[in-house]
């Protein structure tokens, strides 16, 4: 029918043909202008929270030295001023992730690492973490070339391994497997783990800024620092996933882009 139609009517048909080519070449230039405006609002928002974080650090160490004024001259309000501390405390992790979430946005994905050394320097600080609590680390990670700035790589791997220390289950050994293989144009890391695992309700939403599942709550963390790590490899022109099980355990897939690939 279309071949008939523009047989028979070529005016007609040529000038559909203009008239869909405008349409989506403007509905093209409306999508790219509203990713303009976006990438905006979310570069100020960055700055913004990162004003903010920075600002706040002045009176939170005010009060800190307030409360310890407080403990040495008032002992019988060493307990008002424990409390006191550990909200000081939380407070500065969150102006820290804060902090780190606002860095990301503002710096550009032009570096590149070596995910074997980062995950070896890595791995000498969380070893220590993982004998405290009797758990096993293994690391197998290629040697490659990514494109990500190396202090995200390593912000990457030390929030995963941190967390599965964390949310290790009490009824068994944590074991915490660190991997890195080479494809075709990327690179997967992987960070497995045999801890308290999530429900796929918490997991589809883990990558939320202060999000913290319903069996997490009582373990001390801000909600922010799956938040670093999805920003810090998007921002590379990667990309981050989850499976889990409950009671099972967990496995974050990160894939990254090789030095000199275009995907």
């Amino acid at each position: 029918v279309s071949h008939l139609l523009a047989t028979r009517f070529p005016q007609a048909w040529n000038a559909r043909g203009a008239w869909t080519t405008r349409v989506v070449a403007r509905h093209e230039q409306r999508l790219r202008e509203d990713a303009e405006t976006l990438e905006q609002m979310n570069r100020e928002l960055d700055a913004f929270s990162g004003r903010v974080a920075h600002d706040l650090r002045g009176p939170l160490s005010t009060i800190n030295l307030a409360a310890s004024t407080l403990a040495k001259q008032a002992p019988a309000q060493e307990p008002t001023v424990a409390v006191l501390k550990r909200s000081v405390t939380r407070m500065q992790s969150i102006i820290e992730g804060l902090l780190k979430l606002s860095r990301v946005g503002a710096r550009a994905p032009e570096a590149l690492a070596e995910p074997h050394a980062v995950a070896v320097s890595v791995e000498e600080d969380l070893q220590r973490r993982v004998k405290e609590i009797d758990g096993v680390l293994h690391v197998d990670v290629e040697p490659a070339s990514v494109r990500c700035d190396e202090g995200f790589l390593r912000e990457i791997l030390w929030n995963l391994g941190e967390n599965a220390v964390k949310y290790r289950r009490k009824d068994a050994p944590a074991t915490i497997e660190v991997t890195g293989r080479t494809g075709p144009s990327r690179y997967e890391l992987r960070v497995t783990d045999n801890g308290v695992g999530m429900s796929a309700e918490d997991a589809r939403r883990i990558f939320d800024p202060f999000f913290r599942g319903k069996g997490t709550q009582s373990t001390p963390g801000t909600g922010l620092g799956l938040s670093i790590v999805k920003r810090a490899v998007e921002a590379s022109g990667g990309r981050v996933a989850v499976e889990s099980s409950e009671g099972e355990g967990t496995t974050f897939i990160v894939e990254l882009p090789l030095a000199g690939s275009s995907a």
